[in-house]
C-alpha cells in the first residue's frame, strides 16, 4: 500500500467496530460523517441566517462574502458555495 505502519494502525483503530473488527464499509461510513461534522463546515445560526438572507436577495456568495466581512460576519464564498450544493443535496 505503499504508507507507514503506524498510519494503518490508527486507520485499524481509529474506525474498528467495538469487538475490535475492521469493516472498510463501516470505516467509509465513519469517515464521511465526521468530515460531514467537522468544524470548517460549522458556523454559528446569525451568520448562516445573514447567508441565507443574502441569497433569498439574490445576491452572488462574493457579494454576500464581502459585505459580511464588512459587517463581522466572517464567511467565505467558496463556503457559502458549498452550502448551496449541500443544501440542493438533501
Amino acid at each position: 500500500m505503499n504508507v507507514s505502519h503506524s498510519t494503518i494502525s490508527r486507520e485499524v483503530r481509529r474506525n474498528r467496530l467495538k469487538e475490535s473488527r475492521y469493516l472498510p464499509e463501516v470505516a467509509h461510513a465513519k469517515t464521511v460523517k465526521r468530515r460531514h461534522l467537522a468544524a470548517k463546515y460549522r458556523l454559528c445560526d446569525m451568520t448562516i441566517a445573514f447567508v441565507e438572507f443574502g441569497l433569498s436577495q439574490k445576491g452572488s456568495p462574493e457579494q454576500i462574502a464581502g459585505v459580511g466581512k464588512l459587517i463581522g460576519y466572517s464567511v467565505s464564498h467558496e463556503w457559502i458555495y458549498g452550502h448551496v450544493q449541500r443544501k440542493r443535496s438533501i
